[in-house]
């Protein structure tokens, strides 16, 4: 009777048909592609640089990662088959939004997840006189709080400010 050998625990099928006698009459091996399930975190700020969990199956130890165009990937680590570390680097000038992320190992490439890349914060002078000035608080991520201290050249604390919209001016008069 024939026999047939299965091996998906090195995600390699392996078929060999081999008659009553062991002598081989068919063989065939074909390398099962990796799987992305998902990464964490799933976003980043421009100018960030960052270590992002990849999760999945069948990752060789010579995986490597791509997050797309704007984004440099420093190094992709083996933790093991169903886990990667990548380091990666969001250029300043990098591209706001989503980026398919995928890995490659044993020469297949996953199905994509998706990496979003958001604008950095920024807090600038709006207006300045003698006795006020007018900041502006822009592309602060939206459900977080900042705490916007204030100080006077003597480094004593002016004032504090939260702030909990992504773009809001805030206005401060004299004392």
């Amino acid at each position: 009777l024939p026999r047939i050998g299965i091996s998906p625990a090195l995600a390699i099928l392996s078929i060999s048909v081999f008659t009553i006698f062991l002598i081989p009459t068919f063989s065939f091996a074909q390398v099962q592609p990796p799987i992305l399930n998902n990464i964490s975190p799933n976003f980043g700020t421009q100018g960030d640089t960052l270590d992002v969990t990849l999760n999945g199956d069948r990752f060789a130890n010579t995986a490597t990662s791509s997050f797309g165009a704007g984004i440099v990937v420093n190094s992709t680590t083996f933790i093991n088959v169903k886990t990667l570390k990548a380091n990666i680097k969001i250029t300043s000038g990098a591209t706001v939004g989503s980026r398919n992320v995928t890995v490659t190992s044993g020469g297949q490439t996953t199905s994509p997840q998706i990496f979003t890349v958001n604008a950095s914060s920024t807090l600038s002078v709006v207006n300045q006189t003698p006795n006020s000035v007018t900041l502006k608080a822009a592309n602060l991520m939206d459900g977080h709080v900042y705490r916007i201290d204030i100080y006077r050249s003597n480094n004593q604390l002016y004032t504090q400010q939260d702030v909990g919209s992504p773009n809001i001016l805030i206005s401060m008069s004299k004392r």
